[in-house]
Protein backbone atom coordinates (compact mmCIF):
# COMPACT_ATOMS: atom_id res chain seq x y z
CA UNK A 1 0.00 0.00 0.00
CA UNK A 2 1.76 3.07 -1.32
CA UNK A 3 2.61 6.18 0.68
CA UNK A 4 3.81 9.38 -1.00
CA UNK A 5 5.82 11.89 1.04
CA UNK A 6 6.62 15.44 -0.07
CA UNK A 7 9.98 16.20 1.53
CA UNK A 8 12.69 18.82 1.04
CA UNK A 9 14.88 20.81 3.43
CA UNK A 10 13.21 19.68 6.67
CA UNK A 11 14.81 16.21 6.74
CA UNK A 12 17.46 14.41 4.73
CA UNK A 13 16.27 11.57 2.51
CA UNK A 14 18.61 8.96 4.00
CA UNK A 15 17.20 9.43 7.50
CA UNK A 16 13.63 9.44 6.17
CA UNK A 17 14.17 6.09 4.44
CA UNK A 18 15.55 4.55 7.62
CA UNK A 19 12.12 5.09 9.18
CA UNK A 20 9.78 4.59 6.21
CA UNK A 21 11.88 2.79 3.62
CA UNK A 22 9.15 1.91 1.10
CA UNK A 23 7.57 5.35 0.72
CA UNK A 24 7.82 7.25 -2.57
CA UNK A 25 9.65 10.48 -1.72
CA UNK A 26 8.83 13.52 -3.86
CA UNK A 27 10.20 17.10 -3.93
CA UNK A 28 8.48 19.88 -1.94
CA UNK A 29 4.88 20.19 -3.11
CA UNK A 30 3.74 22.91 -5.48
CA UNK A 31 0.22 23.55 -6.73
CA UNK A 32 -1.17 20.47 -8.44
CA UNK A 33 1.41 18.05 -7.01
CA UNK A 34 -0.81 16.62 -4.30
CA UNK A 35 -3.62 16.12 -6.82
CA UNK A 36 -1.04 14.47 -9.08
CA UNK A 37 -0.13 12.02 -6.31
CA UNK A 38 -3.73 11.44 -5.18
CA UNK A 39 -4.72 10.36 -8.70
CA UNK A 40 -2.49 7.29 -8.14
CA UNK A 41 -4.80 6.25 -5.25
CA UNK A 42 -2.13 5.69 -2.56
CA UNK A 43 -2.96 4.60 0.99
CA UNK A 44 -1.75 7.93 2.24
CA UNK A 45 0.13 11.15 1.52
CA UNK A 46 2.54 12.82 3.93
CA UNK A 47 2.96 16.55 3.36
CA UNK A 48 6.04 18.00 5.04
CA UNK A 49 7.60 20.60 2.73
CA UNK A 50 5.97 22.76 0.07
CA UNK A 51 6.83 25.72 -2.11
CA UNK A 52 5.35 29.20 -1.70
CA UNK A 53 5.97 32.79 -2.77
CA UNK A 54 7.62 32.32 -6.21
CA UNK A 55 5.70 29.10 -6.97
CA UNK A 56 1.93 28.60 -6.41
CA UNK A 57 1.48 26.65 -3.18
CA UNK A 58 -0.33 23.35 -2.82
CA UNK A 59 -4.01 24.19 -3.00
CA UNK A 60 -6.52 23.40 -0.24
CA UNK A 61 -8.92 22.13 -2.88
CA UNK A 62 -6.59 19.37 -4.05
CA UNK A 63 -6.22 18.14 -0.46
CA UNK A 64 -10.01 18.08 -0.09
CA UNK A 65 -10.31 16.10 -3.31
CA UNK A 66 -7.75 13.57 -2.08
CA UNK A 67 -9.64 13.19 1.20
CA UNK A 68 -12.91 12.62 -0.65
CA UNK A 69 -11.22 9.89 -2.70
CA UNK A 70 -10.41 8.03 0.52
CA UNK A 71 -6.72 8.98 0.60
CA UNK A 72 -5.36 9.73 4.07
CA UNK A 73 -3.49 13.09 4.04
CA UNK A 74 -1.23 13.92 6.99
CA UNK A 75 0.88 17.03 7.54
CA UNK A 76 3.64 18.22 9.84
CA UNK A 77 6.64 20.53 10.25
CA UNK A 78 6.24 23.14 7.53
CA UNK A 79 3.66 23.56 4.73
CA UNK A 80 2.17 20.29 5.98
CA UNK A 81 1.57 21.73 9.45
CA UNK A 82 -0.07 24.84 7.98
CA UNK A 83 -2.44 22.93 5.71
CA UNK A 84 -3.27 20.35 8.40
CA UNK A 85 -4.28 23.09 10.85
CA UNK A 86 -6.38 24.80 8.17
CA UNK A 87 -8.14 21.60 7.03
CA UNK A 88 -8.40 19.64 10.28
CA UNK A 89 -12.20 20.03 10.28
CA UNK A 90 -12.35 18.30 6.89
CA UNK A 91 -10.31 15.28 7.89
CA UNK A 92 -6.69 16.20 7.14
CA UNK A 93 -4.58 14.95 10.03
CA UNK A 94 -1.64 16.71 11.61
CA UNK A 95 1.14 15.63 13.94
CA UNK A 96 3.94 17.35 15.80
CA UNK A 97 4.50 20.50 17.84
CA UNK A 98 4.43 22.94 14.92
CA UNK A 99 1.03 21.65 13.79
CA UNK A 100 -0.31 21.86 17.35
CA UNK A 101 0.88 25.47 17.64
CA UNK A 102 -0.96 26.48 14.46
CA UNK A 103 -4.05 24.49 15.42
CA UNK A 104 -4.23 26.08 18.87
CA UNK A 105 -3.54 29.60 17.63
CA UNK A 106 -0.13 30.00 19.27
CA UNK A 107 1.30 30.55 15.76
CA UNK A 108 -0.48 32.33 12.92
CA UNK A 109 2.08 33.70 10.42
CA UNK A 110 3.16 31.59 7.43
CA UNK A 111 6.70 32.97 7.69
CA UNK A 112 7.21 31.03 10.94
CA UNK A 113 8.08 27.90 8.91
CA UNK A 114 9.57 29.59 5.84
CA UNK A 115 13.22 29.31 4.80
CA UNK A 116 15.38 29.28 1.69
CA UNK A 117 17.23 26.18 0.61
CA UNK A 118 19.49 24.70 -2.03
CA UNK A 119 18.51 22.71 -5.08
CA UNK A 120 17.53 19.06 -5.35
CA UNK A 121 21.11 18.28 -6.38
CA UNK A 122 22.26 19.82 -3.09
CA UNK A 123 19.72 17.80 -1.09
CA UNK A 124 17.60 20.91 -0.45
CA UNK A 125 20.22 22.06 2.08
CA UNK A 126 18.70 24.80 4.31
CA UNK A 127 20.30 28.20 3.76
CA UNK A 128 18.36 30.01 6.50
CA UNK A 129 16.68 29.05 9.78
CA UNK A 130 12.92 28.73 10.31
CA UNK A 131 11.45 31.03 12.94
CA UNK A 132 9.75 28.09 14.70
CA UNK A 133 13.15 26.49 15.22
CA UNK A 134 14.60 29.72 16.56
CA UNK A 135 11.67 30.05 18.98
CA UNK A 136 12.15 26.50 20.27
CA UNK A 137 15.91 26.96 20.59
CA UNK A 138 15.56 30.21 22.55
CA UNK A 139 12.93 28.63 24.80
CA UNK A 140 15.30 25.72 25.50
CA UNK A 141 18.12 28.17 26.30
CA UNK A 142 15.84 30.01 28.70
CA UNK A 143 14.80 26.77 30.46
CA UNK A 144 18.48 25.84 30.78
CA UNK A 145 19.11 29.30 32.32
CA UNK A 146 21.62 30.11 29.59
CA UNK A 147 19.73 33.35 28.98
CA UNK A 148 17.26 35.25 31.10
CA UNK A 149 13.62 35.83 30.25
CA UNK A 150 14.18 39.43 29.06
CA UNK A 151 17.01 38.35 26.75
CA UNK A 152 14.91 35.43 25.55
CA UNK A 153 12.05 37.72 24.51
CA UNK A 154 14.39 40.32 23.00
CA UNK A 155 16.06 37.68 20.82
CA UNK A 156 12.68 36.37 19.68
CA UNK A 157 11.68 39.90 18.66
CA UNK A 158 14.98 40.51 16.83
CA UNK A 159 14.65 37.26 14.88
CA UNK A 160 11.01 37.89 14.02
CA UNK A 161 11.90 41.33 12.64
CA UNK A 162 14.30 39.76 10.12
CA UNK A 163 13.00 38.88 6.66
CA UNK A 164 12.75 35.09 6.56
CA UNK A 165 15.66 34.49 4.08
CA UNK A 166 17.95 36.46 6.40
CA UNK A 167 17.18 34.46 9.54
CA UNK A 168 20.14 32.49 10.87
CA UNK A 169 21.89 32.14 14.21
CA UNK A 170 25.06 33.97 13.06
CA UNK A 171 22.92 36.88 11.85
CA UNK A 172 20.89 36.90 15.06
CA UNK A 173 24.05 36.91 17.18
CA UNK A 174 25.51 39.76 15.11
CA UNK A 175 22.54 42.07 15.60
CA UNK A 176 22.17 41.02 19.25
CA UNK A 177 25.79 41.96 19.95
CA UNK A 178 25.05 45.48 18.69
CA UNK A 179 21.87 45.92 20.76
CA UNK A 180 22.63 48.01 23.87
CA UNK A 181 19.63 46.49 25.70
CA UNK A 182 21.23 43.04 25.82
CA UNK A 183 23.89 41.63 28.08
CA UNK A 184 26.96 40.64 26.07
CA UNK A 185 27.75 38.01 28.71
CA UNK A 186 24.40 36.31 28.07
CA UNK A 187 24.86 36.53 24.30
CA UNK A 188 28.31 34.94 24.58
CA UNK A 189 26.92 32.22 26.81
CA UNK A 190 24.11 31.52 24.34
CA UNK A 191 26.61 31.42 21.46
CA UNK A 192 28.73 28.82 23.27
CA UNK A 193 25.64 26.74 24.20
CA UNK A 194 24.11 26.88 20.70
CA UNK A 195 26.04 24.12 18.84
CA UNK A 196 24.86 21.45 21.30
CA UNK A 197 21.60 23.05 22.42
CA UNK A 198 20.04 24.06 19.08
CA UNK A 199 16.53 22.65 18.55
CA UNK A 200 15.32 21.63 15.08
CA UNK A 201 11.61 21.26 15.80
CA UNK A 202 10.65 20.95 12.14
CA UNK A 203 12.97 17.96 11.76
CA UNK A 204 11.64 16.34 14.94
CA UNK A 205 8.07 16.74 13.70
CA UNK A 206 8.96 15.19 10.32
CA UNK A 207 10.34 12.13 12.15
CA UNK A 208 7.08 11.90 14.09
CA UNK A 209 5.07 12.01 10.87
CA UNK A 210 7.08 9.23 9.21
CA UNK A 211 6.72 6.97 12.24
CA UNK A 212 3.02 7.80 12.40
CA UNK A 213 2.52 6.81 8.74
CA UNK A 214 4.52 3.61 9.20
CA UNK A 215 2.63 2.49 12.29
CA UNK A 216 -0.86 3.60 11.22
CA UNK A 217 -0.64 1.78 7.90
CA UNK A 218 -0.04 -1.46 9.81
CA UNK A 219 -3.08 -0.86 12.02
CA UNK A 220 -5.59 0.64 9.59
CA UNK A 221 -5.52 -0.32 5.93
CA UNK A 222 -9.10 0.64 5.09
CA UNK A 223 -9.65 3.79 3.00
CA UNK A 224 -10.95 6.87 4.80
CA UNK A 225 -14.46 8.19 4.30
CA UNK A 226 -14.92 11.94 3.97
CA UNK A 227 -17.90 13.53 5.74
CA UNK A 228 -18.24 16.39 3.26
CA UNK A 229 -19.24 16.75 -0.39
CA UNK A 230 -16.54 18.00 -2.74
CA UNK A 231 -17.67 20.78 -5.11
CA UNK A 232 -15.87 21.14 -8.42
CA UNK A 233 -15.37 24.66 -9.80
CA UNK A 234 -14.07 25.98 -13.12
CA UNK A 235 -10.70 26.75 -11.50
CA UNK A 236 -10.58 23.22 -10.12
CA UNK A 237 -11.36 21.70 -13.52
CA UNK A 238 -8.56 23.77 -15.07
CA UNK A 239 -6.06 22.50 -12.49
CA UNK A 240 -7.31 18.95 -13.04
CA UNK A 241 -6.77 19.33 -16.79
CA UNK A 242 -3.21 20.58 -16.28
CA UNK A 243 -2.34 17.72 -13.93
CA UNK A 244 -3.91 15.17 -16.27
CA UNK A 245 -1.32 16.16 -18.89
CA UNK A 246 1.62 15.31 -16.62
CA UNK A 247 3.51 12.03 -16.91
CA UNK A 248 2.71 9.42 -14.23
CA UNK A 249 4.73 9.60 -11.02
CA UNK A 250 8.21 8.24 -11.56
CA UNK A 251 7.97 8.40 -15.37
CA UNK A 252 10.56 10.30 -17.44
CA UNK A 253 9.60 13.95 -17.52
CA UNK A 254 7.77 13.92 -14.20
CA UNK A 255 8.65 16.93 -12.07
CA UNK A 256 12.15 16.42 -10.68
CA UNK A 257 13.36 19.96 -10.13
CA UNK A 258 12.35 23.13 -8.38
CA UNK A 259 9.65 24.70 -10.59
CA UNK A 260 10.86 28.11 -9.46
CA UNK A 261 14.18 27.60 -11.23
CA UNK A 262 12.93 27.86 -14.79
CA UNK A 263 10.55 30.68 -13.84
CA UNK A 264 13.61 32.50 -12.49
CA UNK A 265 15.31 32.00 -15.85
CA UNK A 266 12.29 33.68 -17.44
CA UNK A 267 12.51 36.57 -14.97
CA UNK A 268 16.15 37.10 -15.90
CA UNK A 269 15.06 37.90 -19.46
CA UNK A 270 13.63 41.15 -18.11
CA UNK A 271 10.24 42.63 -17.31
CA UNK A 272 9.16 43.02 -20.94
CA UNK A 273 9.54 39.33 -21.80
CA UNK A 274 8.34 38.10 -18.41
CA UNK A 275 5.32 40.42 -18.48
CA UNK A 276 4.37 39.41 -22.02
CA UNK A 277 4.39 35.70 -21.25
CA UNK A 278 2.62 36.20 -17.94
CA UNK A 279 -0.13 38.16 -19.69
CA UNK A 280 -0.46 35.39 -22.27
CA UNK A 281 -0.99 32.90 -19.48
CA UNK A 282 -3.60 35.07 -17.79
CA UNK A 283 -5.36 35.72 -21.09
CA UNK A 284 -5.53 32.00 -21.78
CA UNK A 285 -6.89 31.26 -18.30
CA UNK A 286 -9.58 33.97 -18.45
CA UNK A 287 -10.38 33.17 -22.07
CA UNK A 288 -11.03 29.53 -21.20
CA UNK A 289 -13.24 30.55 -18.29
CA UNK A 290 -15.28 32.78 -20.60
CA UNK A 291 -15.45 30.15 -23.32
CA UNK A 292 -16.71 27.49 -20.93
CA UNK A 293 -19.15 29.88 -19.28
CA UNK A 294 -20.67 30.80 -22.66
CA UNK A 295 -20.97 27.23 -23.82
CA UNK A 296 -18.18 27.29 -26.40
CA UNK A 297 -17.84 23.53 -26.69
CA UNK A 298 -16.00 21.18 -28.98
CA UNK A 299 -16.53 21.71 -32.69
CA UNK A 300 -14.75 19.16 -34.88
CA UNK A 301 -14.41 21.49 -37.87
CA UNK A 302 -12.78 24.19 -35.72
CA UNK A 303 -10.62 21.58 -34.02
CA UNK A 304 -9.26 20.30 -37.34
CA UNK A 305 -8.66 23.87 -38.50
CA UNK A 306 -6.84 24.75 -35.26
CA UNK A 307 -4.56 21.71 -35.37
CA UNK A 308 -3.87 22.23 -39.06
CA UNK A 309 -2.93 25.87 -38.61
CA UNK A 310 -0.76 25.12 -35.59
CA UNK A 311 1.15 22.29 -37.27
CA UNK A 312 1.45 24.19 -40.55
CA UNK A 313 3.08 27.25 -39.00
CA UNK A 314 5.62 24.98 -37.31
CA UNK A 315 6.25 22.76 -40.36
CA UNK A 316 4.98 19.67 -38.53
CA UNK A 317 3.73 18.02 -41.70
CA UNK A 318 4.24 14.37 -40.66
CA UNK A 319 3.31 12.38 -37.57
CA UNK A 320 7.01 11.70 -37.01
CA UNK A 321 7.74 15.44 -36.93
CA UNK A 322 4.80 16.07 -34.60
CA UNK A 323 5.85 13.26 -32.24
CA UNK A 324 9.40 14.59 -32.12
CA UNK A 325 8.10 18.08 -31.32
CA UNK A 326 5.82 16.71 -28.59
CA UNK A 327 8.60 14.63 -27.06
CA UNK A 328 10.88 17.67 -26.85
CA UNK A 329 8.20 19.39 -24.76
CA UNK A 330 7.25 16.45 -22.55
CA UNK A 331 3.78 16.01 -24.05
CA UNK A 332 2.05 13.00 -25.59
CA UNK A 333 -0.59 12.93 -28.35
CA UNK A 334 -3.47 12.76 -25.88
CA UNK A 335 -2.19 15.81 -24.02
CA UNK A 336 -1.65 17.65 -27.31
CA UNK A 337 -5.22 16.86 -28.37
CA UNK A 338 -6.63 18.24 -25.11
CA UNK A 339 -4.47 21.34 -25.44
CA UNK A 340 -5.71 21.86 -29.02
CA UNK A 341 -9.32 21.52 -27.86
CA UNK A 342 -8.76 24.45 -25.50
CA UNK A 343 -7.08 26.43 -28.31
CA UNK A 344 -10.13 25.65 -30.47
CA UNK A 345 -12.45 27.05 -27.78
CA UNK A 346 -10.44 30.28 -27.66
CA UNK A 347 -10.49 30.56 -31.46
CA UNK A 348 -14.26 30.03 -31.60
CA UNK A 349 -14.75 32.60 -28.83
CA UNK A 350 -12.80 35.21 -30.78
CA UNK A 351 -14.84 34.57 -33.93
CA UNK A 352 -18.23 34.28 -32.25
CA UNK A 353 -17.88 37.51 -30.30
CA UNK A 354 -15.67 39.45 -32.72
CA UNK A 355 -13.21 40.24 -29.95
CA UNK A 356 -10.06 42.04 -31.01
CA UNK A 357 -7.24 40.48 -29.02
CA UNK A 358 -3.73 41.84 -29.00
CA UNK A 359 -1.33 39.77 -31.06
CA UNK A 360 0.81 38.82 -28.06
CA UNK A 361 -2.20 37.49 -26.18
CA UNK A 362 -3.55 35.52 -29.13
CA UNK A 363 -0.19 33.72 -29.45
CA UNK A 364 -0.77 31.93 -26.15
CA UNK A 365 1.52 29.05 -27.11
CA UNK A 366 4.62 31.28 -26.99
CA UNK A 367 5.50 30.06 -23.52
CA UNK A 368 5.52 26.47 -24.74
CA UNK A 369 8.31 27.41 -27.15
CA UNK A 370 10.38 29.18 -24.48
CA UNK A 371 10.00 26.73 -21.64
CA UNK A 372 12.19 23.78 -22.79
CA UNK A 373 15.20 26.05 -23.33
CA UNK A 374 14.76 27.77 -19.97
CA UNK A 375 14.21 24.48 -18.15
CA UNK A 376 17.45 23.09 -19.58
CA UNK A 377 19.29 26.28 -18.67
CA UNK A 378 17.96 26.04 -15.11
CA UNK A 379 19.13 22.42 -14.82
CA UNK A 380 22.60 23.31 -16.01
CA UNK A 381 22.82 26.29 -13.66
CA UNK A 382 21.77 24.11 -10.72
CA UNK A 383 24.58 21.70 -11.56
CA UNK A 384 27.42 24.16 -12.12
CA UNK A 385 26.51 26.99 -9.72
CA UNK A 386 25.25 25.63 -6.36
CA UNK A 387 23.52 28.37 -4.40
CA UNK A 388 25.96 27.90 -1.52
CA UNK A 389 28.93 28.75 -3.77
CA UNK A 390 27.66 32.10 -5.02
CA UNK A 391 28.81 34.29 -2.13
CA UNK A 392 32.41 33.04 -2.15
CA UNK A 393 32.66 33.36 -5.94
CA UNK A 394 31.41 36.94 -5.83
CA UNK A 395 33.80 37.82 -3.02
CA UNK A 396 36.71 36.37 -4.97
CA UNK A 397 35.75 38.39 -8.03
CA UNK A 398 35.40 41.62 -6.04
CA UNK A 399 32.18 42.72 -7.79
CA UNK A 400 30.42 45.65 -6.13
CA UNK A 401 26.65 45.91 -5.97
CA UNK A 402 26.71 48.88 -8.34
CA UNK A 403 28.85 46.86 -10.75
CA UNK A 404 26.44 43.93 -10.51
CA UNK A 405 23.44 46.04 -11.50
CA UNK A 406 25.32 47.74 -14.33
CA UNK A 407 26.47 44.36 -15.67
CA UNK A 408 22.97 42.93 -15.61
CA UNK A 409 20.96 45.87 -16.90
CA UNK A 410 23.40 47.70 -19.18
CA UNK A 411 25.36 44.73 -20.54
CA UNK A 412 22.85 41.88 -20.47
CA UNK A 413 19.52 43.65 -21.02
CA UNK A 414 20.93 46.71 -22.81
CA UNK A 415 18.88 49.16 -20.77
CA UNK A 416 19.59 51.66 -17.99
CA UNK A 417 19.62 50.53 -14.38
CA UNK A 418 16.10 51.27 -13.05
CA UNK A 419 15.78 54.10 -10.55
CA UNK A 420 13.46 51.96 -8.42
CA UNK A 421 14.76 48.41 -8.06
CA UNK A 422 11.96 47.53 -5.64
CA UNK A 423 9.33 48.39 -8.25
CA UNK A 424 11.25 46.47 -10.93
CA UNK A 425 11.34 43.38 -8.67
CA UNK A 426 7.59 43.61 -8.11
CA UNK A 427 7.04 43.63 -11.88
CA UNK A 428 8.74 40.23 -11.90
CA UNK A 429 6.46 38.97 -9.10
CA UNK A 430 9.41 38.93 -6.69
CA UNK A 431 8.94 40.11 -3.09
CA UNK A 432 11.70 42.73 -3.15
CA UNK A 433 15.05 43.77 -4.61
CA UNK A 434 16.88 41.35 -2.31
CA UNK A 435 15.27 38.42 -4.14
CA UNK A 436 16.18 40.04 -7.46
CA UNK A 437 19.77 40.53 -6.28
CA UNK A 438 20.08 36.82 -5.47
CA UNK A 439 18.90 35.89 -8.96
CA UNK A 440 21.31 38.29 -10.64
CA UNK A 441 24.26 37.30 -8.46
CA UNK A 442 23.84 33.66 -9.38
CA UNK A 443 23.40 34.59 -13.05
CA UNK A 444 26.66 36.54 -12.91
CA UNK A 445 28.56 33.56 -11.47
CA UNK A 446 27.00 31.32 -14.12
CA UNK A 447 28.09 33.80 -16.81
CA UNK A 448 31.61 33.85 -15.38
CA UNK A 449 31.82 30.05 -15.65
CA UNK A 450 30.48 30.10 -19.20
CA UNK A 451 32.92 32.80 -20.38
CA UNK A 452 35.86 31.12 -18.66
CA UNK A 453 35.16 27.76 -20.26
CA UNK A 454 34.93 29.32 -23.70
CA UNK A 455 38.43 30.76 -23.66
Amino acid sequence: MTIYVFLGPTLDLETAREILHDAVYLPPAAQGDLLWAARERPWGIGLIDGYFERVPSVWHKEILWALEQGVRVVGSSSMGALRAAELALFGMEGVGEVFASYRDGALEDDDEVALIHGTAEEGYRPLSEAMVNIRCTLAAASRAEVIGEDTHQALVDLAKDLFYPERSYPRLLDIASEDPRLSQKEIDRFSAWLPEGRVDQKREDALVLLRWLRDRRREDQAPRRADFTFRATDAWMELHRQVRNRPPLGAPGSRDQDPASWVDELRLLGTDTYGRIREQAWARLFGLDIARGRGVDRDDAFLIETISDFCGTRHLHTMEALDAWLESRGMDRAGFHRWMEDEMRLRRLRRLHHTRWQRELIESDGWLEERPRLEERARKKNRVVPAAAVASRLEAHGLTEDGLWRWYFETRLEQPVPDDLEAYARELDLPDSTALRRLVQREFVYWLDATSSSR
